[in-house]
């Protein structure tokens, strides 16, 4: 057996990466993960892992000291827009290392991501139509095996990581998240928002039956994670702030006006974004009154089936929308900007004449994207994460 030497940084939320080390070391590789606050530590805690106490200055070296003399040879992130993993990124293609980079899934629930060298805006998918195109028909598809809501569980781990970095705060000094908002403000936000879901979900029902009920056309607004690197690095927006801005300005002088707009909230934000009191004050402004509508929750595919188009920067939302024949007009980097599955014409026109989506274009991708880049898995459901570490070391070894 070809022996590797993987080396760990930082992981979705929870234990994934732990199991997916442990399986390793069964296999007879060799692992070692990075720890860079107490979250790391809280879901990574064992005589396989090492805390880096320096700083940002500093990392570069001491990557570069470690993969030496560990003899690194593969190189195990989650996300490849935070600093820390970007220099590590560096350092891994300077010394010959294969690099691995996981993320949520584009086709999800119930998948995820892996790739080489990078995802989305990063990804090595081809971005060309012709591409999918020549490629052969593929089997009929089959949806896999539902594992359910991992919302709850990453909640859970959420609130946890954020107070194991809080209580150990002391020992990573040097440490700087990624993230927009310090863990001092997420972590309670989280909680909060957990609590949220439980005591607001029938008002939020009857909001989006209400939405759903008036007989006008709508189209419907993805939101996005305004910190997420899909809005920092793959489009020309710093948060979703810029994007609404544009957005309706745009909707209220060019959209027909017995059209409505229903802008539907991020399922995994955390209610730090005041959203709701933004639109409030556009629909205001721009005289759109009641054609503006907010949604801080709901079930997508119902929202999309009665949806004449739908309108965001580059969420993987896009893929659903395609997938049920829904003109999808996007404004960022994404592994499905290619003419044919996004509506390419100006938005002006797309208000008006949105244009659906290839099927057997789609069909095409849709089958090389899971054959190549998705894991079929949970990072957070037991059951799922069970198949995703079991396929993702496979999937390691065969890189």
């Amino acid at each position: 057996m070809n022996t590797r030497r993987y080396l760990f940084l930082q992981g979705p939320m929870g234990p994934f990466f732990k199991k997916l080390a442990a399986f390793l070391r069964k296999q007879g590789h060799y692992t070692l993960r990075i720890n860079f606050n107490g979250g790391d530590r809280l879901h990574f805690s064992s005589r396989h892992a090492t805390d880096y106490l320096g700083t940002l200055a500093d990392w570069p070296a001491y990557i570069h000291s470690l993969i030496q003399t560990h003899q690194i040879t593969d190189l195990v992130l989650y996300g490849d827009c935070r600093p820390l993993h970007q220099i590590a990124i560096e350092q891994a293609r300077q010394n010959h290392l294969r690099t691995h980079v996981f993320e949520e899934g584009y086709f999800r629930p119930n998948w995820v991501t892996l790739e080489a060298d990078g995802v989305n805006g990063f990804s090595r998918l081809p971005v060309d139509a012709a591409f999918y195109r020549a490629l052969p028909e593929p089997p009929e598809f089959v949806q896999p095996p539902l594992y359910g809501s991992s919302f709850p569980r990453l909640v859970r781990h959420t609130i946890s990581y954020y107070v194991a970095s809080f209580i150990l705060g002391w020992r990573y000094l040097h440490y700087k998240s990624h993230r927009p908002r310090t863990y001092q403000k997420e972590g309670p936000a989280w909680g909060l928002r957990l609590i949220e879901n439980y005591l607001l979900t029938p008002f939020r029902l009857r909001r989006k039956r209400h939405a759903l009920a008036d007989p006008r056309p709508y189209f419907l607004v993805l939101l996005q994670l305004g910190g997420d690197s899909q809005i920092t690095h793959h489009s020309r927006y710093n948060d979703m702030y810029e994007f609404l801005d544009e957005l309706l300005s745009n909707f209220s002088k060019h959209a027909p006006p017995d059209i409505r707009l229903i802008v539907k909230n991020h399922p995994l934000d955390n209610g730090l974004a005041r959203y709701r009191h933004f639109l409030r004050q556009k629909a205001h402004t721009l005289g759109l009154g009641d054609r503006l509508v907010y949604l801080d929750a709901g079930h997508l595919p119902t929202l999309l089936k009665s949806a004449r188009g739908v309108v965001t920067v580059n969420s993987t939302g896009g893929l659903a929308a395609i997938y049920h024949q829904i003109p999808v007009k996007i404004f960022g980097r994404a592994v499905y900007a290619m003419a044919g599955l996004v509506d390419t014409q100006p938005l002006e026109q797309f208000w008006h004449h949105p244009q659906p989506p290839d099927e057997t274009l789609f069909k095409r991708f849709r089958h090389y994207v899971l054959q190549h880049t998705q894991i079929h898995g949970s990072f957070y459901r037991r059951e799922g994460m069970c198949d995703a570490v079991h396929d993702a070391a496979i999937r390691l070894g065969e890189s």
